[in-house]
């Protein structure tokens, strides 16, 4: 079709309106922003539905959204621009402002997502669980993202927030998903047991573990390193991957607190699953390494790399009994390992790295010089 001279100045017109029309903002964790789009709805599936300049419809995960802003929804804007700015007490105020100004389901939904998204970076774990809940997604489990500081008035709300969660709750997969995330408080925290005003009543709860000591009895299993007499089935499993593992190597790194390490995966031990024990009993020789006794981890570690069958577990245990063995002040027994490892084609490349890393310490091998 051909344009008249008229014509073209109002095209250009139309095509300006529909940019300024579509003012919307939407960026993704790590890619370049979606500009002039339009937001239109948040859907069934938690995703983000937006129409971008080519009029295609985009729909994103909400977890992949780093920030976005609708012209149309000021208040959200100006509380994901305080969250960016990290300005958190801000940026709460102003999600709960969103959430109040919000004149349709999907908009409320939305500024309550991204306000759980801040309360759980936070660590303010009490809140970002309620609002899960709230927000319907009793079937997916909430997961700790961050840990508040122990003995925090963050970490006892979260504590006490999470135990009349479960108190309040009679649906069992909730329950499941609370009491992995009360259990991994509680470690964190450092608690030796479960306070008795927090056990579940049987009549809730029946056949499973109390996860506290009633005053009246003295026999009840206790909460951390559970005593070797006492059977216990059924108990709550925390995710292999939990952010105590974090909290565990920031406290024999940055913190430089082995002992405070050892005692969260010792904790830890009778919640994972066995089949991912194998990753925090790693984690467990460093922090022995990292705590000065270097023989308990030598030990322990080359029974996990002599028997695991997957490469990235045993080798990397090998890894961690050189480490170990310099810190015995056995260099050759540590280069003998590190050699071994740079032999061994199932080694994995970071693993690899760790090992040239180690023989540059200890002097290299002729067959693999230091440089």
């Amino acid at each position: 079709m051909v344009l008249t001279l008229w014509q073209i100045p109002f095209r250009i017109f139309l095509l300006t309106a529909v940019a300024t029309a579509c003012a919307d903002t939407v960026v993704l964790s790590g890619k370049p922003p979606f500009r002039h789009v339009r937001v239109t709805k948040l859907d069934s599936e938690g995703r983000l539905v937006f129409i971008g300049v080519s009029r295609q419809t985009l729909r994103k995960p909400l977890e992949q959204v780093a920030w976005l802003s609708i012209d149309s929804f000021a208040s959200l804007s100006a509380a994901e621009d305080a969250a960016r700015a990290g300005n958190l007490d801000d940026a709460v105020r102003r999600y709960r402002d969103a959430i109040d100004r919000a004149p349709e389901r999907w908009r409320r939904d939305l500024a309550k997502s991204r306000l759980l998204r801040v309360l759980s970076d936070a660590g303010r774990v009490g809140p970002a669980v309620a609002l899960h809940l709230e927000l319907r997604k009793a079937i997916e489990p909430y997961a700790l993202r961050t840990l508040p500081e122990p003995g925090s008035a963050s970490s006892r709300e979260a504590i006490e927030t999470v135990s009349e969660l479960l108190r309040r709750t009679e649906s069992s997969r909730v329950r499941t998903n609370l009491e992995s995330v009360l259990v991994q408080l509680l470690i964190h925290e450092g608690a030796d047991t479960i306070p008795a005003s927090l056990t579940l009543p049987e009549e809730v709860l029946p056949g499973r573990v109390h996860l506290s000591v009633p005053e009246e009895s003295s026999t009840a299993p206790t909460y951390g390193l559970i005593p070797k007499a006492v059977q216990i089935t059924d108990l709550p499993r925390i995710p292999a991957d939990s952010v105590l593992l974090r909290s565990a190597e920031n406290a024999f790194g940055d913190r430089s607190d082995p002992a405070r390490a050892l005692r969260i995966l010792e904790d830890a031990k009778p919640f994972v699953e066995p089949d991912a024990w194998p990753h925090w009993r790693i984690m467990m020789g460093r922090a022995h390494i990292a705590g000065n006794t270097p023989a308990a981890a030598a030990a322990d570690l080359l029974e996990l790399a002599e028997n695991h069958r997957d490469p990235a577990i045993s080798r990397t245990s090998l890894y961690y009994v050189g480490l170990a063995h310099e810190g015995i002040e056995r260099p050759g027994v540590a280069r003998d390992m590190y050699v071994e490892l740079l032999k061994d084609e199932s080694t994995p490349d970071d693993v690899r790295g760790l090992a040239r890393e180690g023989l540059k310490r200890v002097g290299g091998d002729n067959r693999y010089p230091a440089d």
